[in-house]
């Protein structure tokens, strides 16, 4: 099935509230695509309180005897008979639907879907190493695909995927901040072909779709057979070879800070202790400044933020629209306040800190020694340059992963 012929489907999921609708609904919301996704639908208890009505209000369900139900007209009282087949009310199945979502994009299953948003899909293991957890919102408006990556960013989840049905409500400065943190939205309507009845697959390979979202590349260049890539110390000299290229660098900070990151790759380091370790001494991190948002006020936000959840859910499901636009406001001015109080990489910010000369000291000093491999190894330069996050903590991260022995 064409990716066109999908976005109906897609359409439907994003545009019925609480993912459940009655029948009639779905087929009108999901046109061709709805045998397609009745197999992932499942019925909710009880039955509708309404009923579609062509070109009108919806009709209000009575019942005038014990399994005979009608639809009245709300604007000339007229009833018209319904079955109780009809107000069936059909969701979707979050378990199946993950699952489905996690066999079409290879992913490793998170297991059984819950009802919290967003729904866990499962983890994907790009072609460089780098693993990502997937989850799957169903946005309503343009805040809360920015509240669940801003809350995701928050928790340390990065890097993520995060599956929206259409980019509707994608914004710009949302896909701005995720590619900063090397994660993506990825739109089902353009990544997902539907081969049946609950069967899908992925348009393209998933590696692709993040390499063309975040910017990075998902395979890393081999090193040439017999010649690993090497960060050595002789006692005199430096001898690195990357991709089969051997240079020398002479012994100083900027190379025994690169010996060190490279050493603990992906875990950031405190730059006060990389200095000093360099340096052969005990680590005294300076003033460091205190949290602009501290522990207590972090743990008050996060609780706040779980009864939020909780009323827009409950909003959600009695279709109470002022109560639940004005619970989004609040989860949106929430999320601004979790952004104002983190750093770069979801740090806390500090204020007052002390530390600034340590930062700068350690960033001129790898630097330095960057400028020289500009000029001697023109590949090893710019994979550190991309790898090498600087500031209060020191990290390479490579991405695509790169092996090094050290």
């Amino acid at each position: 099935m064409s990716l066109s012929t999908t976005n109906s489907l897609w359409h439907a999921v994003e545009a019925l509230p609480g993912l459940g609708a009655v029948e009639a609904e779905w087929r009108a919301a999901a046109g061709p695509g709805f045998d397609r996704l009745a197999p992932l639908l499942r019925v909710r208890p009880g039955l509708a309180a309404s009923y579609p009505r062509p070109g009108g209000l919806p009709y209000e369900v009575r019942e005038p005897a014990p399994g005979e139900y009608v639809g009245v007209c709300p604007d000339h009282g007229e009833p018209v008979p319904l079955t109780r087949g009809q107000l069936l009310v059909l969701e979707v199945d979050r378990a199946k639907l993950a699952a489905a979502l996690a066999r079409a994009f290879g992913l490793d299953p998170a297991g059984a879907g819950g009802p919290e948003d967003p729904l866990p899909v499962g983890t994907f293991a790009s072609a460089a190493g780098v693993r990502y957890g997937c989850f799957f919102v169903t946005p309503t408006e343009s805040a809360d695909v920015q509240v669940v990556a801003t809350r995701l960013v928050a928790e340390g989840a990065a890097p993520f995927v995060v599956f929206v049905p259409t980019r509707r409500f994608v914004r710009r400065a949302t896909e701005t901040l995720l590619r900063y943190q090397r994660c993506a939205v990825v739109a089902l309507c353009e990544a997902v072909a539907v081969d049946g009845p609950g069967r899908w697959s992925a348009a393209e390979p998933l590696d692709a779709v993040l390499a063309r979202a975040t910017g990075v590349a998902s395979v890393a260049p081999a090193a040439p057979e017999g010649r690993p890539n090497a960060f050595r110390f002789d006692g005199t000299v430096w001898s690195v070879t990357f991709q089969g290229t051997t240079v020398g660098l002479t012994d100083g900070l900027g190379p025994r800070y690169l010996a060190r990151l490279i050493a603990s790759k992906r875990i950031p380091v405190d730059a006060a202790v990389l200095q000093a370790a360099a340096r052969g001494k005990d680590p005294v991190p300076p003033g460091a400044g205190f949290a602009a948002f501290d522990q207590t006020g972090w743990e008050a936000c996060r609780a706040r933020y779980s009864e939020l959840t909780e009323e827009l859910e409950d909003a959600t499901a009695r279709n109470d629209a002022g109560r639940r636009d004005r619970v989004r406001e609040e989860m949106a001015a929430l999320a601004g306040e979790l952004r104002a109080a983190h750093g770069f990489g979801g740090r806390d910010r500090k204020r007052g800190d002390k530390s600034a000369s340590v930062r700068t000291a350690v960033k001129n000093a790898l630097d330095r020694t960057l400028k020289i491999l500009k000029d001697k190894h023109g590949p090893l330069f710019r994979h550190l340059d991309a790898a090498l996050r600087t500031g209060a903590e020191v990290c390479y991260d490579p991405n695509p992963d790169v092996d090094w022995e050290v």
